[in-house]
């Protein structure tokens, strides 16, 4: 699954099909992490490669244009399967990873 072609930030997830559907599947973890990421990006194009390990855990690799790629990001949600809150929660930490690693902010 991708999001749109005229957003600065694509997503892509592999085996989504281990995502829950009552959490929104593929399309819903994108669009979450396209919301917590679309501030904080400006135009700089952003590629973001979800992996869904298991149906508590996410691993993402980032790379931006004209950049080297960040470390991969690791995500558990505990005790639970993801739901459409975790996939925000996982959103939100994701932005503030991107931002500390790059040590701007988040700004360009």
């Amino acid at each position: 699954m991708s999001v749109p072609h005229d957003s600065a930030l694509r997503c892509r997830v592999t085996a989504g099909a281990k995502l829950l559907a009552p959490a929104g599947g593929p399309a819903a973890l994108c669009a979450a992490v396209e919301r917590a990421l679309a501030p904080k990006l400006a135009a700089a194009a952003t590629n973001i490669e979800l992996r869904v390990g298991s149906r508590s855990m996410f691993t993402a690799a980032v790379s931006q244009a004209g950049g080297k790629p960040l470390p991969e990001f690791h995500f558990t949600e505990a005790d639970r399967a993801m739901s459409a809150k975790t996939f925000e929660t996982f959103a939100a930490a994701l932005a503030r990873y991107i931002a500390e690693t790059r040590g701007d902010g988040g700004q360009h």
